[in-house]
Parts: structure tokens; C-alpha cells; sequence
């Protein structure tokens, strides 16, 4: 009987408050989102981007500096810039950049993935909170007469077991 009044009067202030807590969580993984975006693991995928420029032009003069003697051990260190620097090194330094922006892109991207499946959960929320608001607004018909029919049942079957077996039960 509680499930027929619910049906019949809807509690629609419960129903907003479900659909307004919905559009506030959308919000919100909407905003962690952008953060994702402007925040610091897009600053570390630009920061490891510098980084490999950096390491590929101190390689690209290191390189030229070994091929333009050569007479010369090509594993000897040179001056570039005012810092010592053999191939190797440099080759190293630039692998680990590399290597770091692989993992900043995968952080970021990851992030963004967590991101739009929080979105993606947080809008079929609102969705379906929307639909709710909106049968409470406006129950239909057919709702009321399922409901019922489902409390005659349940009374019918009450009324039974309350009588006890019949006589040819037992």
C-alpha cells in the first residue's frame, strides 16, 4: 500500500533533490576535468616536451662537434655551451627525455580517460534522475493501475495465507 500511495502522490521535493545532487556530481567531474586539463599533468607533458628539445639540441651539437674531428676518439667528451658532454651521455639524456614524456602522456591520458568515464557516469545519473523527476511530476496511468493490481495480489495472497490450508489441504 505505501508503494500504491507512492505511485498515486509521488514525494517530487525528494526527486529535485535526487536530480539537483546529480547536475552538482556532473558539475563537479566536469571541473575536475578542466583541471585535468590546465593542470599540472599537461604542464608535465609540455615541460617533458622542452625537456626532449633541449637534450636533442645539445645531441645535434655534441654529434657535430665528435664528426667534425675525425681524427679524434669519437667517445671523448666536448664543450658545448660550457658544459662537458660526451655522446653517450647526451644520447642517455635525451632517451630519458623521451622516455619521461612517454610517461607524462600516459599519466595525462589516463587521467583524461578517468575523467570521461566519471562525466559519462555523472550525466547518466542526471539522466536518469531527470526521468524520475519527471514520472514524479507526472505519474502515468498505467503506473497507478499496475500498482494496483500488484496490492490486490498482495492483499489476495495476504488473505490466503491468513485463512490458513483448506480442507483438502490437509
Amino acid at each position: 500500500q505505501a508503494y500504491l500511495a507512492a505511485v498515486k502522490v509521488p514525494d517530487v521535493a525528494a526527486y529535485q533533490a535526487a536530480h539537483d545532487a546529480a547536475v552538482a556530481e556532473l558539475e563537479q567531474a566536469k571541473n575536475a576535468s578542466t583541471i585535468t586539463d590546465l593542470g599540472s599533468l599537461t604542464s608535465a607533458v609540455y615541460k617533458a616536451q622542452e625537456a626532449i628539445d633541449r637534450a636533442a639540441d645539445v645531441l645535434g651539437k655534441v654529434k657535430a662537434a665528435i664528426e667534425g674531428c675525425t681524427e679524434c676518439d669519437p667517445s671523448r667528451s666536448v664543450t658545448v655551451d660550457k658544459v662537458q658532454y660526451t655522446l653517450a651521455q647526451t644520447q642517455d639524456d635525451y632517451n630519458g627525455a623521451l622516455n619521461n614524456l612517454t610517461v607524462a602522456n600516459l599519466n595525462l591520458e589516463a587521467a583524461q580517460y578517468k575523467n570521461d568515464q566519471t562525466i559519462a557516469a555523472a550525466q547518466e545519473a542526471v539522466d536518469d534522475a531527470w526521468q524520475a523527476l519527471q514520472w514524479a511530476l507526472d505519474p502515468s496511468p498505467d503506473d497507478v493501475t499496475l500498482a494496483e493490481t500488484q496490492v490486490r495480489a498482495a492483499e489476495a495472497n495476504l488473505a490466503k495465507k491468513e485463512a490458513g490450508p483448506r480442507a483438502e489441504q490437509v
